[in-house]
């Protein structure tokens, strides 16, 4: 028989106070096929009359959030189908791959931010290929890498970054974006880990 239980309110979850307040603010995504807004929130406090660049958005909830509240703001993207998205949103977009980016061709940057979809492959490389193009700048940047508690992965990666490039804190972030368990069931067939979307898996044999 069909489980018929109750869908009761969340105790002690936030979620962004920020993003609604944004004039045409409207996400394109849900969680957890991209990041929750409340990231936005914390990002909006750092980056507050400042450079700010994302490398990853997809079609850009929490970059469109974070930059109206920055001094200049650039989406870096791989996918092109995401990046027509952006463009036709009005957002600045570097259409390229990350680690194929020379110090010449970063855009400003006084914070940094992205959560990949493979942390035990990119994490690593980013950072370093961060320092590389910002090493020549003499200026300091704030790179903030995003983790899921969730994932093994995310945290074997954590502690592994937080030793090998002297991390500075680790905050951790409570949040509801709404709906009922029911809502999440159907993304988890074709997540590759909470929070993130990949490629569909294939069905069962």
């Amino acid at each position: 028989m069909p489980w018929h239980g109750t869908q009761l309110p969340s105790v002690g979850a936030a979620s962004s106070t920020a993003c609604p307040s944004v004039p045409g603010f409207e996400p394109k995504d849900a969680f957890p096929t991209r990041s929750p807004l409340v990231v936005a929130d914390h990002l909006i406090n750092l980056v507050r009359g400042k450079s700010f660049a994302e490398i990853g958005t997809r079609n850009g909830d929490i970059f469109g959030c974070v930059r109206h509240f920055a001094a200049s703001a650039t989406a870096i993207e791989l996918d092109r189908t995401y990046c027509r998205m952006l463009e036709a949103r009005g957002f600045d977009v570097l259409c390229r791959n990350f680690m194929s980016l020379r110090p010449e061709e970063m855009p400003p940057a006084d914070v940094l931010y992205w959560w990949p979809q493979m942390s035990w492959h990119q994490n690593e490389q980013w950072m370093r290929h961060a320092i590389h193009l910002f090493e020549s700048s003499n200026r300091s940047v704030t790179v903030v890498v995003g983790f899921d508690s969730h994932w093994a992965a995310d945290m074997v990666s954590l502690p592994r970054m937080m030793r090998r490039f002297r991390g500075h804190a680790v905050q951790r972030l409570f949040f509801d974006e709404g709906g009922t368990w029911r809502d999440v069931l159907p993304s988890m067939q074709s997540e590759f880990r909470p929070g993130r979307r990949a490629p569909p898996m294939p069905p069962p044999q």
